[in-house]
This record gives structure tokens, sequence and C-alpha cells, in this order.
């Protein structure tokens, strides 16, 4: 019986820290940085600082320096979209 407690409680747990993860994401905007080589990264932007702006690639939490990014454009579409998405329209 305190198995299935513990199992319960932890797929609780697990479903909370989702809809939770979901929703800071959907607080984040979508930008491109362009960095010095080149490269484009198109990622949701989740800190930026003096030191360098700090994206999540849905995988991975990536740190870039600001020496390193030529520039960076906030993507208006995605915003939109997602506020969409957000007022219930369906």
């Amino acid at each position: 019986m305190m198995r299935w407690f513990a199992i319960t409680a932890l797929v609780c747990a697990c479903a909370a820290a989702t809809v939770a993860a979901r929703a800071v994401a959907a607080e984040h905007d979508r930008v491109t940085l362009t960095l010095v080589g080149g490269a484009k990264i198109s990622a949701t932007l989740l800190r930026e600082n003096n030191e360098g702006v700090v994206v999540d690639l849905g995988y991975d939490v990536l740190h870039v320096p600001k020496a390193r990014v030529l520039s960076m454009a906030r993507d208006e579409a995605a915003g939109a979209s997602s506020s969409a998405n957000d007022r219930g329209i369906f």
C-alpha cells in the first residue's frame, strides 16, 4: 500500500513539473542569435545580462558570452502565435 502511494505521488509530481515548465516557457521570448562565425541559433530566451545570454534549446540550456553575439533579434511571429493559443479561441 505504501509503495502504491509513493508511485502515485511521484507521477503527480512529474506531471506538475511538466505543466510548470510549459507555463514558464510560454512567458519567455523566442530570439534568433547571430554569432561571430555567422551561425544562427533560434531558441527561447531565458536570461540576458552583461555577461551574455542564456537560451533554452529544448533539450539543453546554452550560455553564449556577449563577445560571441553579433546580433539578437526577437521573433515577433512566435510570440503572436503563442498568445493566440492562450486566449482560448477554440
